[in-house]
């Protein structure tokens, strides 16, 4: 069974005086700035200890379970 990891927006609260959010979670994370390249909106990654640069269709598709890292990389 494949969990649905975007179930409802959530509220993600900035940490003041910082470049880290709090996630609904209670973890801490640092967002990512977008590139665009080509009128495409990229995000630089590492997955799997690989520096891998993905769109964010492709990103979505990873969320939703459409696709996996290893369909990407083939």
């Amino acid at each position: 069974m494949k969990k649905n990891l975007i179930k409802s927006p959530a509220e993600v609260r900035t940490i003041t005086g910082t470049k880290y959010v709090l996630l609904p979670d209670g973890r801490v994370a640092k967002p990512l700035k977008p590139m665009e390249a080509h009128g495409t909106v990229y995000y630089n990654l590492f997955i799997n200890g690989d520096y891998t640069r993905l769109s964010t269709e492709k990103i979505a598709a990873l969320v939703n379970g459409e696709t996996t890292v290893e369909q990407l990389k083939a």
